[in-house]
């Protein structure tokens, strides 16, 4: 019975059909499958009666679902492709069919894991030393410059030897400023938080507001993070935009006190700011640690080096709640001198680092090598993390930086390890993962079809999770729709505040489908943008009076480029008129053939302006032609009231009547309307209509109770009369009387 259902069911394949492909990778990468169309159908339907319904379309069912309702369609082999059947027949089978609601193409699905990458732009900064600066190109720091420059309000405290101010390659846009110091009164401590004046930063050493350096760590360490990029001057920092917090403990030989350090990560924590770079090693202590637990329970994050003793790790890197920065060198292995151990997070580059330095003018620039060097590069890139996603807690920001570390050690220690911990950073991966999670906000969400070269304005907000997204490096790209290829040049520009950014750019030369594809990192968002070429069209239409009821005129249009040149190649216009009938039609669909096209326009039964258009593309031409109503054939009073006493004499009442042709248009007759009435008063006696209504006042006297006639006539007209019958009714009296008990 097995191999009998088998045979059965060969027996009713459709042989003469396509086949199914085995795998998704056999169909073509860009379009809808060729040989097979997607069927809706009732839900349940059976399935012989669905093949019926397929057969008679010459369609053949391939798999079918009954509980979703959908089959497929596989097409003749012989046949033209599915797309051709699509458009042509497509919607009529579903019209001739009750049991089918929709035919639709097999379409391409894809991963939904793929990055589409910004565009690399940014270049190479023109510091005269870049090129010397090893790390930042290791670490992919122009890259990551490509999502982020970074938000002045991220604030890395460097706890340190402090930095020098004076410093050419440093600017004071990255220099932390506490503002209610900056503007309040010298001496004074106006915000009250025990420091006075504390504008830039605090010397814990020497207990005052000038944290100068004078042992050169501080500067080179700042440096790292905050040089001046892009100035033509030394060297490029990695963190750009951020800015940095000098506190001072250390003196001039490198050493200070765990008190001035546990002062200077309350105050950073105080202060609000989100980073704490601690490239400095110390001994185990209860006070230390339990000061940066406080920190990191407010929100810090706190980066420490591992120490240069090719032993294990000290303290404070030493305590699980620190990022603890192991340093590699040009190859990428670990320095020789890098601590290890299990407390190791992260690693960056250490060796023959240049920065800043303190010597002015003698020595502006100087390299180093330590625990010390590689720890302010992954600072600067925590600080950027936290401009990108404002959003995010600490441990998160960690998270991403040290999920996409590069194992740099894999050949010797592959995953996780007490040498590099999670690997060496990578400031672009870690800033394309943490761009997933924006928010594009575009205004407005498209554009409607415009002219080619149009000046446009779009608006682009950068959120995360609602919270605006300042240094954001926003691409704005326009792409053909067809196959995403560059139509134009890319523009760039950097959030603000708000996280705002505005793009003023021109449509493209060439008429077609666009895409506007707005970037930031793996985030985008893309508005379709159509392009179409402007025309001049111009309608004359011959008689621009008709008479209701069927008079007609001809009209013409002609089209004409933005030169004045008729256009030669033939054009899909739509015509319409709002009253009349163009060519016996509301609206039309034609073509124009050699710039010119004539129509006729026919009035209809309702008088007034017909509006006529021509659109073709965005282009619109307009003209407009009079309906004049025919001549009056009708004059009746519209509903008589009811009686209206107004005052002790007479009984008033307001009549109108209405005229008009005999399609029912309202008629102004230029005599207008003559009243009369058989008693009492009528004003006006005669009188101009307007929209073929007028109106008259009756007043009856008050002691007149018999029926009053009143006649309303068209001067030398016999036929447009009426009358109505009025009837007054006087006033209530009311007699005064007294009570007397």
């Amino acid at each position: 019975m097995l191999a009998l259902a088998i045979i059965l069911l060969l027996a009713v394949a459709p042989a003469a059909y396509a086949q199914q492909p085995d795998s998704a990778a056999q169909a073509t990468d860009d379009a809808a499958a060729e040989d097979r169309l997607l069927v809706g159908v009732t839900v349940g339907a059976p399935r012989e009666e669905v093949a019926a319904v397929l057969a008679a379309e010459g369609l053949a069912l391939g798999r079918y679902w009954p509980r979703f309702g959908v089959a497929e369609a596989l097409m003749p082999v012989a046949a033209a492709s599915a797309s051709a059947f699509l458009a042509a027949r497509g919607e009529d089978l579903a019209a001739r069919s009750d049991l089918v609601d929709f035919v639709e193409p097999d379409g391409r699905v894809y991963a939904a894991d793929t990055i589409v990458e910004p565009p690399h732009d940014e270049p190479n900064p023109n510091d005269p030393r870049f090129n010397e600066q090893w790390a930042l190109p290791k670490i992919e720091a122009v890259k990551a410059w490509n999502i982020t420059h970074g938000d002045p309000d991220v604030v890395v405290a460097v706890i340190d030897s402090g930095y020098t101010a004076n410093h050419p390659d440093f600017a004071s846009d990255n220099l932390w400023t506490n503002q209610p110091e900056a503007v309040g009164l010298p001496g004074v401590d106006d915000d009250g938080n025990g420091y006075i004046d504390d504008i830039h930063g605090w010397d814990f050493y020497y207990r005052d507001n000038t944290p100068e350096d004078l042992n050169g760590h501080g500067t080179h360490v700042l440096g790292t993070i905050v040089a001046t990029t892009g100035n033509s001057l030394g060297i490029s920092g990695a963190a750009r935009a951020v800015r940095v917090a000098p506190l001072r403990i250390l003196d001039a030989f490198g050493g200070g006190y765990e008190t001035d350090l546990i002062d200077a990560i309350d105050y950073a924590t105080m202060m609000g700011m989100s980073v704490i770079n601690l490239s400095l090693t110390g001994k185990t202590s209860n006070a230390l640690q339990r000061s940066i637990q406080g920190a990191v329970a407010e929100g810090l994050v706190i980066v420490a080096a591992t120490g240069n003793y090719n032993s294990s790790v000290l303290w404070p890197a030493a305590y699980p709640e620190t990022v603890a920065v192991a340093a590699t060198d040009a190859m990428d292995q670990r320095a020789p001198f890098s601590n290890y151990g299990p407390e190791v997070s992260i690693a960056a580059p250490g060796v023959d680092v240049l920065s800043l330095y303190h010597a002015i003018p003698y020595l502006p620039f100087y390299s180093m090598s330590g625990t010390s060097m590689a720890t302010p590069h992954v600072s600067a890139l925590l600080g950027l993390l936290r401009s990108l996603r404002p959003d995010l807690p600490p441990d998160d920001l960690v998270a991403l930086m040290t999920a996409t570390a590069v194992d740099a050690n894999a050949a010797s220690h592959p995953g996780r390890d007490d040498y590099l911990g999670a690997g060496r950073i990578d400031m672009y991966a870690a800033l394309l993962a943490a761009s997933a999670g924006l928010t594009l906000k575009a205004k407005p969400a498209a554009f409607d079809p415009v002219a080619t070269g149009d000046p446009l304005v779009l608006d682009i907000q950068v959120t995360a999770s609602k919270l605006p997204v300042e240094g954001a490096v926003v691409y704005l790209q326009t792409l053909h729709a067809a196959d995403l290829t560059t139509a134009a040049v890319t523009q760039r520009s950097i959030t603000n505040a708000g996280g705002n950014v505005s793009f003023a750019f021109t449509a493209p030369d060439q008429p077609g489908d666009y895409i506007l594809r707005v970037q930031v990192g793996s985030a985008l968002v893309d508005l379709p943008l159509k392009v179409a070429k402007p025309f001049d069209i111009g309608i004359t239409i011959h008689k621009p009076e008709l008479m209701v009821g069927g008079e007609s005129t001809p009209f013409t249009v002609t089209v004409r480029s933005k030169e004045g040149d008729l256009l030669a190649e033939p054009l899909a216009m739509h015509l319409g008129t709002s009253l009349g009938h163009i060519n016996g039609q509301r609206s039309l669909e034609t073509v124009v053939v050699g710039g010119i096209f004539t129509g006729t326009l026919r009035s209809g039964n309702i008088a007034g302006t017909a509006t006529v258009s021509g659109t073709i593309d965005i282009s619109t031409g307009v003209a407009q032609a009079v309906f004049l109503p025919g001549p009056p054939v009708t004059l009746a009073f519209n509903d008589a009231p009811d009686s209206i006493v107004t005052d002790r004499s007479n009984t008033i009442f307001i009549l109108s009547v209405h005229i008009a042709d005999e399609y029912g248009n309202p008629v102004d007759p230029p005599a207008g309307v003559t009243f009369t009435a058989s008693a009492g008063d009528v004003s006006p006696a005669q009188s101009i209509t307007s929209s073929g209504e007028v109106t008259a006042t009756v007043g009856i006297p008050r002691t007149y109770t018999q029926p009053v006639i009143v006649q309303a006539d068209v001067p030398g007209s016999e036929n447009l009369h009426d009358e109505i019958e009025l009837v007054g009714v006087p006033p209530n009296i009311w007699l005064p009387f007294a009570y007397v008990e």
